[in-house]
């Protein structure tokens, strides 16, 4: 081991950071300022040539961008106000049907012969926001079913429903 700390201590400084030298760390530094210009200006040729090489086009290109999203803001307001309008008559519509239901339960209690349409209606109107495959089933007519006015249930925890009714074996 004193041998080889001997010959270490005999060697030159120069010849062991020779692997180091100027020329490899200049080449080094080349290479790495080549490889950042061409990747920084392999990312910025738009806004080398639509600033620096060709101005106008640069302009034609902000403006048909700009009338592009004006077009895009235009369509989403007239989306919108369409969406307004039709939520609108969905209200109409429904508040129409409430006030059918309510006449048709003061002409019910009143004794009146055209109750029976209205209640018709009413339901109708549920019955379309269901799609047609589920119309018929079991689900949508328990769940469609109207309670009698005075029905009260067993217990202030019970749900109506027990498991043995939702997990038939």
């Amino acid at each position: 081991m004193a041998e080889e700390q001997d010959d270490i201590s005999t060697i030159a400084p120069q010849k062991l950071i020779g692997s180091f030298s100027k020329n490899r760390v200049l080449l080094c530094i080349f290479v790495a300022v080549v490889a950042h210009i061409f990747v920084i200006g392999g990312t910025s040729t738009d806004f080398i040539y639509y600033n620096w090489i060709n101005p106008e086009a640069g302009l034609a290109r902000e403006e048909r961008l700009r009338a592009e999203r004006e077009a895009e803001e235009e369509r989403a307001r007239e989306d919108e106000e369409a969406k307004r309008i039709e939520f609108d008559k969905a209200v109409r519509m429904a508040v129409s049907n409430e006030m059918a239901a309510a006449a048709a339960e003061k002409a019910a209690a009143e004794g009146a012969t055209n109750a029976p349409a209205a209640s018709t209606n009413a339901v109708s109107a549920e019955m379309r926001a269901i799609p047609a495959k589920y119309r018929d089933s079991k689900i949508v007519k328990e769940t469609l079913q109207v309670a009698p006015k005075k029905e009260i249930p067993k217990d202030p925890d019970d749900l109506g429903i027990s498991i043995q009714e939702t997990n038939p074996m």
